[in-house]
């Protein structure tokens, strides 16, 4: 399992908005929130059509609450300010939107000095240097091709659900929805499902999902900055300005992660199995046996031989009981070659060989992570494992917006 109690999800958001009641420009707000002290953010033109200005923020710790605390303070603050320089996302301009970047490791430093140093890093840095990333022994593994496909899967399955509680000019069908077009073809349902399964890696998995639009990039899932942003786009939600949408909206993301994680997938069950330092008494034939093969290197059978008076049979009988009562790797046979002996020049008597016993070993079930059998998996809702605050939030948005 990937998600735990010590560790947390990250986010990058990027916010598409209009400037309006200001001569600001984008470089005009850029300069000013920098002279505010939001040097962890950059603004600039987005490119398209309806945006004004597009500011991207320093990624942010977060959970299945949205952004961590220790981040959320500073996130309202530059809000207000955005608000304070003319930024507006009115419900009649189309086109606005918020793409939120999941990594695509969980973090498991402490949250606070995680948000310090992506802020240092991202006022320090350029490009895509300007990310923090934390040390390897900081991050757990890169997220398994199971995990990311099944959350796509949910998604595209209910891209209707996503749709309900998102704005209108944002939902499939609509011509202002082109930049983050639907991916419910790779659904579960959906006519591209044996496709996507069928994928063997992200670049593999981004190309179906761009060919369902006009690129790759404008999938309401965007792939395509797995090895250089190291992140997951999420591109349907509408552009704001509004700390509880957007704090929402991040927490659902990270849900279908940890739902998909937690209830769907089967992971390897390797564990450590320690062996004794000494289950025989010590002065005995055996127990001097243990204790030569346990060294580092373990023994060769001439020095047990030497050692206990043992002929080879012997030693081939007690390796087989040690390995009856510890387990199969408790044991590890270093083979003639090990010695430099050739195969073969032992002339059947077996004395060329040795045996090593390990401190610890794994044991268990080795494999890939893997999608459980369907009468074992958790729901593919997108409420699957939501908070009941945030389920009834969802409820009330959409409600509102059918109106």
């Amino acid at each position: 399992m990937l998600s735990n109690q010590n560790t947390f999800f990250t986010a990058g958001l990027e916010l598409e908005y209009k400037l309006i009641g200001t001569s600001n420009d984008c470089y005009d707000v850029d300069r000013e929130l920098h002279e505010m002290g939001f040097d962890w953010t950059s603004t600039g033109p987005d490119g398209s059509a309806a945006p004004d200005a597009e500011t991207i923020f320093a990624p942010m710790p977060v959970n299945e609450n949205g952004i961590m605390s220790c981040a959320l303070a500073d996130i309202a603050r530059l809000l207000e300010a955005l608000e304070s320089l003319g930024a507006d996302c009115p419900v009649r301009v189309t086109g606005l939107g918020m793409h939120c970047h999941i990594g695509n490791r969980l973090v498991t430093m402490n949250p606070a000095e995680y948000w310090e140093a992506a802020k240092r890093a991202f006022a320090e840095g350029s490009g895509n240097r300007r990310y923090f990333r934390p040390d390897t022994n900081d991050m757990t593994d890169v997220m398994s091709l199971a995990l990311v496909k099944d959350v796509v899967q949910r998604y595209a399955d209910h891209q209707g659900d996503i749709d309900a509680i998102l704005a209108p000019s944002r939902r499939e069908g609509r011509s202002e929805a082109r930049y983050c077009h639907s991916i419910r073809p790779v659904g579960f349902h959906g006519h591209y499902r044996d496709q996507f399964e069928a994928a063997t890696n992200i670049n593999r998995m981004s190309v179906i999902l761009g060919s369902l639009g006009q690129c790759e990039k404008y999938s309401a899932i965007n792939l395509e900055h797995w090895s250089t942003k190291n992140t997951i786009e999420f591109r349907q939600h509408q552009g704001t300005l509004e700390l509880a949408k957007m704090n929402k909206w991040v927490g659902l993301l990270v849900t279908m992660f940890q739902h998909s994680d937690r209830t769907r997938l089967r992971y390897p069950t390797l564990e450590t199995v320690n062996t004794p330092d000494m289950p025989h008494r010590p002065t005995s034939k055996v127990g001097v046996a243990w204790a030569l093969c346990r060294r580092n290197g373990g023994a060769h059978v001439h020095d047990i031989m030497a050692a206990t008076g043992w002929t080879p049979n012997d030693i081939r009988r007690t390796v087989s009981e040690w390995r009856a009562a510890h387990g199969d790797q408790a044991v590890i046979t270093h083979n003639q070659q090990s010695y430099g002996a050739r195969y073969g020049s032992t002339n059947g008597a077996h004395d060329q060989t040795g045996y090593e016993i390990p401190e610890t070993y794994q044991r268990g079930e080795a494999g890939d992570v893997e999608l459980l059998p369907a009468n074992r998996a958790g729901v593919t809702s997108i409420w699957g494992s939501v908070a009941d605050d945030a389920f009834e939030y969802f409820a009330a948005r959409r409600q509102a917006l059918s109106r």
